[in-house]
């Protein structure tokens, strides 16, 4: 056998939306029945809102926006040992973050705002990345599709 690829494997972190904004979803998510956190504080962390529901089979999408505000900080909790239930908390900041536009699971549309040298730059299929500062009111409508979200360490 052969190695031909090493490195961080991006494993995402599955959250619900909450509408206290992106600290809101990660604090809602360290404080569910157990205590979550985790167990090694990766440079870049990846959160997947779980936008989708499944009930009686049909599948509905969840449109809670969730405030991003384009230069916060969130604190991370991670635990200080693997054996114990002691956390500390890193921060991290938002780099990227992919959208779904569109009211359904079966139909929409996919966007992405990434992070260059402090500026926020929207792209999108078959056009140019065009940088967005902080996109005003279509930034808005874009939180309400917020699905995948990757966070630098600080």
């Amino acid at each position: 056998m052969r190695v031909t690829e090493v490195g961080e494997t991006l494993i995402p972190i599955y959250m619900s939306p909450s509408a206290e904004g992106l600290q809101g979803v990660i604090d809602a998510w360290h404080t569910q029945g157990s205590r979550y956190a985790l167990t090694q504080a990766p440079s870049l962390l990846v959160i997947c809102i779980s936008r989708y529901t499944v009930n009686m089979g049909v599948a509905a999408k969840d449109v809670t926006p969730i405030p991003l505000v384009a230069q916060e900080c969130v604190e991370v909790p991670v635990f200080l040992a693997a054996d114990g239930l002691q956390v500390q908390t890193l921060s991290y900041r938002l780099q990227a973050c992919i959208f779904h536009i569109g009211p359904c699971v079966t139909s929409g549309h996919y966007r992405a705002g990434l992070r260059v040298s402090g500026e926020w730059w929207l792209t999108d299929d078959n056009t140019l990345a065009r940088p967005g500062g902080e996109l005003g009111l279509e930034w808005q409508e874009l939180m309400q599709g917020s699905y995948i979200l990757c966070l630098a360490k600080q």
